[in-house]
């Protein structure tokens, strides 16, 4: 390994790990040409001000990280891909209850994009809380004691189902 680029990484506050990967080469190999050119990495993980993130590899700035434990910047994952976790595990989720209420409106069967059925409570006055406004990570039982009072219904639907509510259609 040539010293100058290795000094250059090490400036730019690389950690070994970074080092081994941009060298293409074991932890060990970097901690070896480190030690023999006498160059140290910031060994505070709280200080380096660029890290690396789990899902995307991409190295990017602490401020692209939201905190953890009030550590700020401490999330293993960037703010691009966290959020991307979020929203695919709440898209999951949903896909588990239109499934469980049977897949497709129940009015007249739509069942294209599952972004325009929503659950519609039949009763108000039954409703304990609202579906949507779960950050679901499972569909336990408290969840599907809720979809049981539940319609299944596609935007039209559950629009027209609310002005018939409302007395504004017959």
């Amino acid at each position: 390994m040539e010293k100058d680029h290795l000094k250059d990484l090490v400036e730019k506050g690389f950690s070994i790990a970074k080092i081994a990967e941009n060298k293409n080469c074991s932890k060990s190999n970097a901690r070896y040409w480190l030690k023999k050119y006498n160059l140290k990495t910031n060994t505070t993980r709280s200080s380096e001000s660029h890290r690396s993130c789990f899902r995307c590899k991409e190295f990017k700035s602490r401020s692209e990280y939201y905190s953890r434990r009030g550590v700020p910047g401490s999330s293993p994952y960037c703010k691009v891909c966290t959020n991307d976790q979020t929203k695919e595990r709440q898209r999951a989720c949903k896909a588990k209850a239109i499934a469980y209420k049977g897949g497709c409106c129940e009015i007249c069967s739509y069942s294209k994009y599952q972004g325009s059925l929503d659950f519609h409570h039949r009763n108000p006055e039954e409703k304990d809380f609202s579906i949507s406004s779960l950050k679901l990570k499972k569909l336990d039982g408290i969840v599907k004691k809720e979809l049981d009072k539940c319609m299944l219904l596609c935007s039209n639907c559950h629009r027209e189902e609310h002005a018939r509510m409302a007395g504004i259609l017959p």
